[in-house]
């Protein structure tokens, strides 16, 4: 987690104490809190603005898993896509 330099200037001045950043940034103190102990950032973008934090919550992919079908598919060149699609369609009679 890497915190904005903004919000870190407000942290700084504040000495780390929550209820007097919360004060500075207007915003409730347990959001406070939340991020400086658990790195768990607000929803509202009302209040990620407040916080110096960027508009939209970024999504972490990392711990997402690609199914065994898919990995598949994705090593396969186009040709043999294409003859896997052919095989398919004829064996049900659509081609």
């Amino acid at each position: 987690m890497t915190i904005p330099p903004k919000l870190q200037a407000v942290i700084d001045e504040h000495k780390g104490k929550y209820h007097r950043i919360a004060e500075a940034l207007d915003v409730n103190v347990a959001h406070v809190h939340k991020y400086m102990t658990q790195g768990i950032e607000p929803k509202s973008a009302k209040l990620r603005k407040r916080m110096f934090l960027p508009g939209t919550q970024r999504k972490s992919r990392a711990g997402q898993t690609i199914p065994e079908h898919i990995r598949i598919w994705r090593h396969l060149s186009t040709a043999e896509r294409n003859k896997a699609i052919k095989d398919a369609l004829r064996s049900l009679g659509k081609l």
